[in-house]
């Protein structure tokens, strides 16, 4: 038929792919700054922000999270399974 089934997983985008030769992307990015995320990440205990060597989420738009104080354990996005460190403050699954 004329039907597909589309899954998306952590901070995987999911594009989708048509036989014209378009693509479109059907979910958005998961990065910790990102206006919800940043605010769930915050409510949490964590904070978001970059490594010294990088440019800061203000010019970048993506950061990192971190633990508050902390520079771990620096994931450059906000849901991811496994991570029992960065789920303690925010990171969603």
């Amino acid at each position: 038929g004329d039907s597909a089934v589309v899954a998306g997983l952590g901070d995987s985008r999911c594009v989708l792919g048509g036989a014209n030769g378009r693509f479109r992307a059907v979910t958005c990015d998961h990065t910790p700054a990102a206006k919800a995320e940043r605010a769930r990440i915050e409510a949490c205990g964590g904070e978001v922000g970059s490594f010294p060597d990088e440019p800061p989420p203000e010019v970048t738009g993506k950061g990192r999270l971190f633990v508050r104080g902390k520079m771990f354990p620096g994931l450059a996005l906000s849901r991811a399974f496994g991570d029992l460190v960065a789920k303690s403050v925010g990171l969603s699954a």
